[in-house]
């Protein structure tokens, strides 16, 4: 990832290529033979992993692939009954997994744990009931797996840095020196995310 000499801002760009290019242009329109003094460039994604290796540093992280691993392990060793249709020969169709692991990210993204959806799902028509309360039930043992071998996906992850973040009496190298936070472009912001941006800017 492109980076200038640290300076006092921290530019957060949504992908590499986007910044690469400005890295590109700030060296291009430099006067020379001046030394380049610039701000820092990094993605939402490396600053995460950058700040998770001091927050986190004892957590096996799991990546979406380990993830849905872990998911999938969960769902063949369960085989529950209202899903028995995704199932082959005892295995579970890929596609399920896929959802299963998807979702269950996307709701750790918006800040939902298993007890709060299933207090969501009792609140569901009679009709939804039932299937709410499987994936209820999946959600459930597969945080408990992930619990017992002592890891953490990414919205765990980005949890804990936001923890760290937060915290007035830990100084993350990551952030040494930073006195501005830019973000270029905020879009598709899970709620976890807003928060470490909200964090970022006390």
């Amino acid at each position: 990832m492109p980076s200038l000499l640290r300076s006092a801002e921290l530019v957060i760009f949504p992908s590499r290529l986007r910044a690469e290019a400005e890295a590109r242009r700030i060296v291009l329109e430099a006067p020379s033979p001046r030394p380049i003094l610039g701000p820092r460039f990094t993605t939402f994604r490396r600053l995460v992993d950058d700040l998770a290796t001091e927050a986190a540093p004892g957590l096996l992280r799991l990546d979406r692939l380990a993830h849905t691993l872990l998911v999938e392990a969960v769902i063949a060793g369960a085989r529950p009954a209202y899903f028995a249709s995704q199932f082959r020969g005892g295995v579970p169709y890929r596609g399920f997994v896929n959802e299963c692991a998807a979702l269950f990210l996307e709701l750790k993204h918006a800040k939902i744990d298993p007890a709060s959806f299933r207090t969501a799902v009792r609140k569901m028509p009679d009709q939804m009931r039932d299937k709410g309360g499987a994936i209820a039930d999946l959600f459930e043992a597969a945080e408990s797996r992930r619990r017992t071998v002592g890891a953490g996906d990414e919205a765990d992850i980005l949890s804990a840095v936001i923890e760290a973040v937060r915290d007035p009496k830990r100084l993350m190298r990551a952030l040494e020196g930073v006195a501005r936070v830019r973000v270029e472009d905020v879009y598709d912001c899970t709620a976890l995310q807003f928060d470490l941006l909200v964090a970022l800017s006390v």
